[in-house]
């Protein structure tokens, strides 16, 4: 099979056991285990909920859980950028980045899940842009570096119409291959 980046694998299959149920008393830890989970996540998901829609109503998440328990579980005040993310996962990011200032959402990543409010934006500062800046910079003349040649060719194939000599290229291609 094809993978990414041009690389490629393959899978042996030894041996296939068909699909069976297994006892209960075999697997009976695994599904109370299982079902407790379920149950953990939905109570956690239950009170997201509740929390992000008491943040929507009340104006924002600091003023829905002011004076509870979950106060000292929220981060406030947490700027991000797309350069500096404070390690959030990426879907939280783009959740955020598309909430409009003032808004709250609520987003499970896994088994985590999020509520936030927007508070609000603010242009970043030269010293936060300074090593995007570097970084686009050197990007752009690796392009400008690799375009100009690339353009360069094209244009004189337009002008000049190369023929390859096909018996000399398919010398060329047999030496390199190690063949006569």
């Amino acid at each position: 099979m094809n993978g990414p980046q041009g690389s490629a694998f393959a899978v042996v299959v030894d041996q296939i056991e068909p699909g069976h149920v297994k006892p209960y008393e075999v697997v009976r830890e695994q599904v109370g285990h299982d079902w407790l989970k379920a149950q953990q996540l939905h109570m956690a998901d239950e009170r997201a909920t509740t929390i992000m829609l008491a943040a929507r109503r009340s104006g924002g998440l600091e003023k829905a859980v002011a004076g509870t328990t979950d106060a000292a579980a929220m981060q406030k005040d947490l700027p991000l950028s797309r350069m500096q993310n404070a390690g959030l996962p990426a879907a939280l990011l783009s959740a955020v980045f598309a909430t409009a200032p003032g808004k709250t959402g609520m987003l499970a990543v896994g088994d985590t899940l999020y509520v936030f409010t927007v508070t609000g934006t603010q242009a970043a500062s030269a010293k936060s842009t300074k090593a995007l800046r570097a970084s686009m910079q050197n990007q752009l003349q690796e392009t400008v570096q690799s375009d100009v040649p690339t353009v360069f060719v094209h244009s004189l194939e337009n002008q000049i119409k190369p023929v390859p000599n096909m018996p000399v290229l398919q010398q060329v291609l047999n030496a390199a291959a190690g063949q006569p």
